[in-house]
């Protein structure tokens, strides 16, 4: 007999003696969500939190969100009966029993049951509700060893010149084996077009090699030339991604300004310099808003709404560790180490900074992003755990040094299936019906568009 699999259904309903202020709150921390995706979701009659669970990863969850606070519905999915269903959910009495000794994030189980209503009906009113749903990647190591190592080959033999028809075939890989929603990805944009792009790029800076050669005059004009360069090719290697990304056959566009992206990638930057390290954080935070407000799916914004404070945040906790790691290896060096060891702690080092910011930086981007329409907002959710993507990277970095580099493909496959299994989206409608209405509305956008900009100077 098949396994049942069940829905993890919140209908605004609370613990007794939780206050609905501190239950947001704790829900807010605890998956790094935007106060007014909160907001949203304690106002909906009901949302589907998580779908398609096995018993145990139903009764987990049911576990986890008792301890924020919130009352949840186990609802048995496909034809189960009822009591199937209310057979697999902790009574009060055990959720007592489990609460106490546990973290912010542990589980304490309660879970609200409708009276008289079975699983089916339960089901049948998800449906019209938002929900959750995983990103899913499907790619192998082993198969997509063969694209890399061929794309390898061929940019050695032709002197680079393979490498744009190879950074097509890389992003055809990853978005063709990423899937949301029973739908995947696609990248259609044409090599031809990026390699013209990065020969203007190597122009560009063969120019600015010889100018900064000759004279201080002519080094401050290579200069001025690069800092208006630089903003104009990010802008533009953002246009040219997003107009060849699409899902659901609607394309993404992006229409950040030229003036938006010389601040966030030069005045910004610079600020952060004069100010010693103090304005970094708000720097990230104008990137990845210049970044993430400005793309589209069709004609569908998405809005960020993280907050600059989250960004000091991370900041604080990459500065603690670097002291304290840093102290600990000068600490470490006065014993008389030997030398390859102290290497090895630097690297592990260096590894925990970047598995803090990288998971600090992912959780922002997905927690805080949104595509808001109408009446309808779809939302991402992101849990990233640093110890999970330390050992991650760890795995990866080591493989990739004892193999020199040829564990490279299956470090990109365990990074990309790592993500997909820590991200997932809140849906709230149709897709299916949302992509058809925007397929007609970008079809006149894209006849717009004019070739003449059609092109990627990006990596």
């Amino acid at each position: 007999m098949p396994e049942h699999r069940y829905d993890i259904v919140f209908r605004g309903e609370l613990q007794d003696n939780f206050d609905p202020e501190e239950a947001k709150a704790r829900f807010a921390r605890a998956f790094s969500m935007a106060t007014e995706r909160v907001e949203l979701l304690f106002r909906r009659s009901a949302t589907t939190l998580k779908s398609d669970l096995d018993g145990a990863s139903a009764r987990h969850y049911v576990q986890r969100l008792a301890q924020l606070g919130l009352k949840v519905d186990q609802v048995v999915r496909a034809s189960s009966s009822s009591a199937d269903n209310l057979s697999l959910v902790p009574t009060a009495e055990e959720t007592a029993g489990q609460s106490h000794g546990q973290k912010d994030a542990g589980p304490r189980t309660q879970s609200n049951q409708q009276g008289g209503r079975s699983g089916q009906q339960a089901t049948a009113e998800a449906d019209d509700q938002p929900r959750m749903s995983p990103f899913v990647f499907s790619g192998e190591g082993r198969e997509y060893f063969g694209i890399w190592i061929v794309n390898i080959l061929l940019s050695i033999v032709t002197l680079g010149i393979y490498s744009a028809w190879a950074k097509v075939r890389n992003k055809q890989y990853f978005y063709g084996n990423t899937e949301l929603d029973g739908a995947r990805f696609e990248y259609t944009a044409e090599p031809k077009r990026i390699l013209f792009g990065r020969l203007i790029a190597f122009v560009f800076f063969v120019v600015y090699s010889v100018m900064i050669e000759l004279s201080a005059v002519t080094a401050l004009l290579a200069f001025l030339a690069l800092v208006a360069f630089m903003p104009w090719a990010i802008r533009q290697a953002l246009r040219f991604n997003a107009r060849y990304s699409s899902y659901r056959n609607v394309p993404f566009r992006f229409t950040g300004s030229l003036l938006d992206s010389f601040l966030a990638f030069v005045a910004w930057p610079l600020l952060a310099v004069i100010t010693l390290g103090i304005l970094t954080p708000m720097m990230l935070h104008r990137q990845q808003h210049f970044i993430i407000g400005n793309h589209h799916w069709g004609t569908v914004p998405f809005h960020f709404s993280a907050p600059v404070s989250a960004y000091y945040m991370m900041s604080i906790k990459l500065v603690g560790v670097l002291i304290g790691g840093g102290l600990a290896l000068w600490a470490l060096s006065s014993l008389g180490l030997p030398g390859l060891l102290l290497f090895i702690l630097g690297l592990s080092l260096y590894l925990v900074l970047l598995a803090v910011f990288n998971v600090s930086m992912a959780n922002l981007k997905f927690n805080f992003a949104a595509l808001r329409m109408a009446r309808r907002e779809h939302g991402f959710e992101a849990n990233w755990e640093v110890g999970s993507y330390f050992q991650l990277i760890l795995v990866n970095t080591l493989a990739t040094l004892v193999t020199l580099g040829l564990f490279t493909p299956w470090a990109k496959v365990r990074a990309a299936l790592y993500a997909a299994h820590y991200t997932e989206a809140m849906i709230d409608g149709d897709l299916d019906d949302i992509a058809a209405a925007e397929r007609e509305k970008t079809s006149t956008i894209a006849e717009g568009v004019g070739d003449l900009f059609d092109l990627d100077v990006g990596a």
